[in-house]
């Protein structure tokens, strides 16, 4: 009897762990497609207005400094910083920032995104 209850417990356990795999992946995912979605509309906006065309006095400011390819570059290389931040939190099991971060990212990706179609339309 103790290897049944002992049985369920691990069953339990590798439960747990695909449910929160599973949620990490979501998050992931998240913060990809709301990059990625910022970075594509971003080029678009880019090639059809100028750099001009840029609200963001951060992002025209850095552009003017270190080139368009640059910043390009930079844009796509927050996808996997966001993505590791996001990792390394969850492995802290600091669960609220883990989820700050996925929010975060994903909604200054989709606001990004939604202003850089805005501004092209």
């Amino acid at each position: 009897m103790a290897t049944q209850v002992l049985g369920s417990v691990d069953g339990d356990r590798i439960l747990e762990r695909q449910r929160i795999a599973n949620i990490a992946l979501a998050g992931l995912i998240a913060i990809g497609l709301g990059q990625l979605a910022d970075l594509v509309t971003f080029v678009h906006m880019i090639s059809a207005g100028g750099l001009a065309t840029e609200a963001n006095p951060v992002v025209h400011q850095l552009a003017g400094s270190v080139g368009l390819s640059t910043l390009l570059l930079i844009k796509l290389a927050l996808i996997p910083f966001l993505a590791l931040v996001f990792v390394a939190l969850a492995r802290m099991r600091s669960t609220w920032l883990a989820a700050s971060v996925v929010t975060l990212a994903t909604l200054a990706g989709l606001f990004g995104a939604l202003t850089n179609v805005l501004t092209v339309a």
